[in-house]
């Protein structure tokens, strides 16, 4: 694909043959993971230039032909993010824009952007990154079949430049991904069931009347739900009195674990606390201590700097240490207190 004047010999042989192009679908894909801070110029090429360069060379050599459908394979990640990815993001973002500048054009194009197919081609055969999509991000992922089923249905449609074919479990998205708080999802999000889902003031009725000892066995008890459920072990593996690093608690995990601390107990946890051989224990001491303090004192906020950071470093990065994690964080609250000085 990204060679054009091959591309173009083989146009043109089909178009000398009985049976001319009748439509275009361009399903292209190389994947090189890894941060973004740290991914080499080689690795954009190959990822971008077979999506990218490959589906502008299918656009310009078949101008002037009548096609059906000229459809492009994008990804659901342009919509949710994924850590590691941030190449095959951006590659998968110019195809679904590519479809609408056609669109707009009037050509015809459909750009759709794929849950986890799991039965077949890439993710059938990488189990690693086919679990990081189902347990990680919420998504549920489809079978070779439905995803045929969807794309006659919307081949069938009305002429829609762009769609997305999603199966997520959005309860687990919405607690894992504070991206899915955001404008983009509200009306998917709306009414989504989350009696599982618990607030700071929430918490504070939980633990109105009970003794210190009581607390601090509620909030264990929390803790150890949620880290059952990052970690993928039973609850009762969990050693309380462990560092959460020796239960198995890395970078990213510890991210994840802020996220939802500072969504559900509207505390902000730095990060280098969590990276500081904390235990559950300890953790539930530091929460309850936060719970009953002042707003003012503690930085409670509905969207904490820290959910802010993790949600960025869980979207773009895939392993952060404590002091990057720190050092965002204090950049994003310095950009907080230099825009509240801004004239508007």
């Amino acid at each position: 694909m990204t060679d054009a004047i091959g591309l173009q010999r083989v146009l043109r042989e089909i178009s000398d043959s009985v049976n001319p192009l009748r439509g275009v679908v361009h399903a292209a894909m190389v994947l090189d993971d890894g941060m973004i801070k740290n991914m080499s110029m080689d690795s954009w090429n190959l990822v971008l230039q077979p999506k990218i360069l490959g589906a502008w060379n299918l656009h310009n050599l078949t101008l002037g032909q009548q096609l059906d459908f000229f459809v492009l394979y994008s990804s659901a990640t342009t919509c949710i993010g994924n850590p590691g990815q941030a190449n095959y993001v951006t590659a998968n973002y110019y195809l679904e824009s590519l479809a609408k500048y056609r669109h707009e054009a009037g050509l015809t194009a459909l750009a759709i952007s794929w849950d986890a197919i799991t039965d077949a081609g890439y993710l059938a055969r990488e189990h690693e990154l086919r679990e990081r999509f189902t347990s990680k991000l919420g998504i549920k992922g489809i079978t070779s079949r439905q995803a045929f089923e969807k794309l006659e249905k919307l081949l069938l449609s009305d002429n829609i430049p762009h769609a997305v074919v999603l199966k997520a479990n959005w309860e687990s998205m919405k607690r894992t991904l504070p991206i899915a708080h955001s404008h983009m999802f509200k009306e998917i999000m709306h009414g989504v069931d989350e009696n599982d889902v618990y607030s700071g003031e929430d918490i504070l009725e939980i633990l109105d009347g009970l003794s210190d000892d009581e607390k601090q066995v509620v909030v264990i008890n929390m803790l150890v739900v949620e880290l059952s459920r990052i970690l993928h072990i039973a609850e009762d593996k969990i050693e309380h009195h462990k560092p959460i690093q020796e239960i198995g608690v890395d970078s990213l995990m510890g991210m994840e674990l802020a996220t939802v601390i500072g969504s559900r107990f509207s505390v902000d946890i730095p990060l280098m606390v969590l990276a500081n051989n904390i235990t559950v224990d300890s953790l539930a001491s530091r929460l309850i201590k936060a719970l009953y303090s002042e707003k003012d004192d503690i930085g409670v906020s509905p969207i904490s700097t820290v959910v802010i950071a993790s949600s960025l470093a869980l979207t773009h990065a895939e392993e952060l240490t404590g002091e990057d994690m720190e050092k965002m964080v204090e950049d994003i609250d310095e950009g907080i207190k230099i825009n509240r000085h801004l004239p508007r």
